[in-house]
């Protein structure tokens, strides 16, 4: 069956449609085992939020939790993290792990 596992996402794919701000990322995204977001709720197609990250390096977060998760992205030579999502999962029935990269299962 399907866990909970979360890891962060970097890159311009377009899951199922679903985008960042703009045409071309890169953006910060949540694969949520069930699918790559850059957001969820009603910004689960397009979250205008989620800017580009075009930086030579980047800083990534994301945290899961029940309710739902929070991206957060930035330059890593500048050493702040932009607010690119932080709302309700794109799917309710999945899960949420606590630390990045970490799962449960669930039967």
């Amino acid at each position: 069956g399907c866990g909970a596992m979360e890891a962060i996402y970097f890159g311009n794919a377009h899951w199922h449609g679903n985008t960042g701000a703009g045409k071309t990322g890169p953006w910060v995204g949540a694969d949520l085992e069930q699918g790559m977001y850059y957001g969820g709720g009603t910004q689960t197609q397009v979250n205008n939020q989620s800017q580009p990250l075009p930086h030579e390096f980047v800083s990534l977060f994301l945290r899961g939790r029940a309710n739902g998760f929070v991206l957060k992205g930035g330059d890593a030579t500048a050493g702040t993290l932009r607010t690119m999502y932080d709302g309700p999962r794109p799917d309710p029935k999945i899960a949420a792990t606590c630390t990045l990269g970490s799962g449960t299962y669930q039967p």
